[in-house]
């Protein structure tokens, strides 16, 4: 991967996109952020600049078809929200639970580098990508449940799982 890492930010409260910006540097990520608030301002960039990841509030969900080989993840509020979405003819790679507190914030970090890892191996994304697949299921790039719950036990950082209304439902020893 080229560094520094660009992302695409759409959300229409840059407060958001503030704290990403501020936690992927107190992390020391090489990640230039590109924060915009509205459809069009996405458009533009999209079309005068070429990004490696596109973050975007649900609300901007009809934007994934504009973005063509560009990897997105979206940031849900509800599980109603999340049912339409993977639904809708244009699909995220993945799916980000949105808290009131940006606790999301450290799992949009980890879906990114996610995403990221994938495409620098050029491994086949699987149909449903996403937060919410099986666990128990095997994907087509080989991912099983122990190795999954391997990596998350080893991480030298912290990892949690929240449900869709922020409650913790696990954490890794870090």
């Amino acid at each position: 991967m080229n560094y520094p890492v660009r992302i695409l930010y759409i959300e229409k409260d840059q407060d958001g996109a503030n704290a990403f910006v501020h936690l992927a540097r107190d992390r020391g990520l090489m990640y230039e952020v590109t924060s915009v608030d509205t459809l069009s301002k996405a458009r533009t960039e999209l079309l005068t600049r070429r990004f490696d990841i596109a973050v975007a509030d649900g609300d901007f969900s009809e934007l994934l078809g504009s973005l063509h080989d560009t990897p997105s993840i979206l940031l849900i509020r509800n599980q109603q929200e999340m049912a339409k979405l993977r639904t809708s003819k244009n699909r995220a790679d993945d799916y980000v639970p949105k808290d009131g507190q940006g606790r999301y914030l450290a799992v949009l970090l980890l879906s990114i580098q996610a995403i990221l890892d994938r495409r620098a191996t050029a491994a086949p994304r699987p149909p449903d990508a996403g937060f919410l697949h099986d666990a128990d299921a095997t994907d087509e790039g080989g991912w099983t449940s122990e190795l999954c719950q391997a990596l998350f036990d080893r991480a030298k950082d912290c990892i949690f799982l929240l449900d869709l209304n922020g409650r913790f439902i696990d954490a890794n020893r870090s």
